[in-house]
């Protein structure tokens, strides 16, 4: 389905012999539709902590498909006590179904309390995969309290 919804047809045909007439052709047809893509996060800590000096953290997301993955943009979205999100440009095109990649953030110091993070990673959808997104809401904390 390179260019949205594609049409495939098969027809069976089955000749016949001394015994039998042949069958008459039958033929299914059906719509293909666009590729599907999961995202989900790897783990399952809500907790992230903040230490002076050490303030990246790194998550792990995954994306998987019953398909080669194919080239696909990444994006990614943080806020509250989280900022400053990396993640790979793109993703697939290396015939593999299952493709785990880092997600990296900037915590801010959350003194002795205890912030919310909010963050979102999307993999992109073209005209033949519907893509995909992951959301995780995260605890911040000072590492030791």
């Amino acid at each position: 389905a390179q260019s949205g919804l594609a049409s495939c047809q098969i027809t069976a045909v089955q000749p016949g012999n001394a015994e039998f007439s042949p069958a008459e052709p039958v033929t299914a047809t059906w719509v293909v539709d666009k590729l599907a893509v999961r995202v989900a996060w790897v783990g399952i800590g809500i907790t992230l902590f903040y230490a002076p000096g050490a303030s990246v953290v790194t998550l792990q997301v995954r994306a998987t498909a019953i398909h080669p993955i194919p080239y696909l943009g990444v994006s990614g979205s943080a806020m509250g006590s989280c900022t400053g999100i990396q993640v790979p440009q793109f993703i697939g095109d290396s015939g593999a179904n299952d493709i785990t990649f880092n997600v990296d953030l900037n915590l801010s110091d959350p003194g002795g309390q205890e912030l919310s993070c909010d963050v979102r990673v999307t993999v992109s959808a073209n005209a033949i995969t519907n893509g995909g997104q992951a959301e995780r809401h995260y605890l911040v904390r000072r590492a030791g309290s």
